[in-house]
């Protein structure tokens, strides 16, 4: 008889997701978005720094994709990653358009880039929007942008009896 399924640690796929979209902005932020970023923050940030980004992760979905006899299933998981772009405190000489050639870049960065450093090699990334979305933090907006994706990775779990 075979054993319940188990897709493992999703702890483990978050962090490595994070892992491999942190190191993309770290060799590509330069050359690619043209800007230098001063933090790279693991989730949603309150009160973050000018020129700064966030990676939070929004959500997961599983999609069965092949089974065969309950010894090898195969899914893709669907991450869903916002990527926060903070650019400067709103103030009257703040531009919508400055924010958004940024997270224009962004997006691009992951369209040039699609498997995400390896982590997706098989089914890659989607970009599924990209918007201008100020944000409130303690007693300031935050001019921001958000590049919405996600991440297609393929598993396959083997269950022996």
């Amino acid at each position: 008889m075979a054993r319940d399924i188990d897709l493992g640690d999703l702890n483990n796929v978050m962090d490595n997701a994070r892992a491999n979209i942190r190191e993309l902005f770290n060799l590509y932020q330069h050359d690619e978005i043209g800007v230098r970023f001063t933090e790279i923050y693991e989730e949603e940030h309150k009160a973050p720094k000018r020129n700064s980004v966030a990676i939070d992760i929004d959500s997961f979905s599983t999609t069965q994709r092949a089974w065969h006899n309950r010894t090898s299933i195969r899914y893709t998981i669907g991450i869903n990653v916002n990527i926060w772009y903070y650019h400067e405190d709103l103030n009257e000489k703040t531009r919508k358009r400055d924010v958004m050639q940024v997270v224009w870049r962004i997006a691009n960065m992951f369209v040039k880039h699609v498997t995400v450093n390896g982590f997706c090699s098989e089914l890659g990334c989607e970009i599924i929007s990209s918007e201008y979305l100020p944000q409130i933090t303690d007693q300031k907006i935050i001019a921001a942008g958000v590049v919405r994706i996600k991440l297609n990775k393929l598993f396959q779990v083997v269950n022996a009896d």
